[in-house]
């Protein structure tokens, strides 16, 4: 993944509902290669994370534990954004190049309230482009949650 054509900092927002797959998908990604400029950035709605562990170590691993980042702990994302926006416009050497931001949200996280935090904030409008959102559904029981639980619908 290399940044986007306008040379803003490419997102890429990982959702879905709690235990549907997020971190395995994006372990699978990691070991496979992508994302290689990227940082990782982890929500986990809990206190205590539990996903960074399962990812491995990584430079770029930023962790926001104790809140959902679309609502409690938007203002910890937006910080932690314009952190990677202003590290990244201040060391251009290309060994430390970041192109792309991986957010994988906790199981609670609406990606649309993520989407407009980017979109209202004219510092990261102008830094970051949301290049994709990926979310994963449980195989199992992704259906039913979908019919049971509206947050599971709008993820999707």
């Amino acid at each position: 993944m290399s940044g986007s054509a306008d040379g803003r900092i490419r997102l890429t927002i990982l959702g879905g509902f709690l235990g549907s797959g997020k971190t395995t998908w994006l372990r699978h990604q990691l070991h496979g290669g992508a994302y290689a400029h990227s940082a990782i950035m982890v929500n986990e709605a809990a206190e205590t994370p539990v996903d960074d562990a399962l990812l491995g170590r990584s430079d770029r691993l930023v962790v926001l534990a104790g809140g959902c980042c679309c609502c409690i702990g938007r203002e910890r994302l937006i910080a932690a954004f314009r952190q990677l926006c202003d590290e990244r416009s201040r060391d251009g050497s290309a060994d430390k190049r970041l192109d792309g931001i991986v957010l994988e949200t906790s199981g609670l996280a609406d990606p649309a309230a993520i989407v407009e935090a980017i979109r209202t904030d004219p510092v990261l409008a102008h830094h970051i482009v949301v290049a994709e959102i990926v979310v994963t559904v449980d195989a199992l029981h992704g259906i039913a949650e979908l019919r049971g639980e509206p947050l599971g619908r709008r993820q999707i």
